[in-house]
C-alpha cells in the first residue's frame, strides 16, 4: 500500500498572510518571501476586518500587518483579535523608527516586531530585515531563547535569538 511521508515542518516553506492596503507594498512582499527564501505568501488582505475574515479559513505560520489602513488599522486589529494561538504578527509599516510611539504600542496588543515598509531604493536590506524578523517570530512560537526587546535608548524594537547563520544569514547571540 502507498505511504505518504510529510516532510518534516522546518522544511516547508512558512505560510504567511500579508495584510496591507497598498497594492505596491504587497507585490514586494510577495518578491520577498518567495520560497526560495523559506515563505510563502497563501494570500493577502487590504485591512483588519478582511485579515481576520481570512484567518477563519486558512491556516497560516505568520502574518504582516501595516499601521494605517482604511476601515480597521493594524492596532485596531490586533486589539480586536489577538490572542492565544494567533499566528505570529510583525508590524510592516511606513512609520519610522523615529516615531516608534504607534509601532510600540501595536507591540504591547500582541505584535511580535515591526519593520520599516521596503521600497525600490532600500530593498534588498529591507528585505533581509523583513526575512530575518519573521523568521525570528515564526521561530519565538517554539523556542523560548528567543525573546523580543525593546530598546529604550532608541524606543526601536528588535528580536533577538538564537538561530544559526544558516538559518538567517547573521549571526545570533546564543542565550544557553
Amino acid at each position: 500500500f502507498p505511504v505518504t511521508i510529510h516532510p518534516p515542518q522546518e522544511d516547508r516553506p512558512l505560510r504567511v498572510l500579508c495584510v496591507d492596503d497598498s497594492p505596491s507594498i504587497l507585490a514586494l512582499l510577495k518578491k520577498i518571501l518567495t520560497k526560495d527564501n523559506g515563505f510563502e505568501v497563501v494570500a493577502t488582505a487590504i485591512n483588519g476586518i478582511e485579515a481576520a475574515e481570512k484567518l477563519k479559513t486558512l491556516q497560516v505560520d505568520l502574518m504582516t500587518l501595516d499601521i494605517h489602513m482604511p476601515e480597521q488599522t493594524g492596532l485596531e486589529y490586533l486589539k480586536l483579535n489577538h490572542r492565544s494561538g494567533h499566528p505570529p504578527v510583525v508590524m510592516i509599516t511606513s512609520v519610522s523608527r523615529e516615531d516608534a510611539s504607534l509601532p510600540l504600542e501595536c507591540l504591547r496588543a500582541g505584535a511580535v516586531d515591526y519593520v520599516e515598509n521596503p521600497s525600490l531604493s532600500n530593498l534588498t536590506t529591507q528585505a533581509d530585515e523583513i526575512r530575518m524578523k519573521l523568521k525570528l517570530a515564526a521561530k519565538s512560537k517554539t523556542d523560548p531563547r528567543v525573546v523580543s526587546t525593546t530598546d529604550s535608548k532608541t524606543q526601536s524594537h528588535e528580536l533577538v535569538g538564537s538561530l544559526s547563520r544558516k538559518e538567517t544569514g547573521i549571526v545570533y547571540r546564543d542565550w544557553e
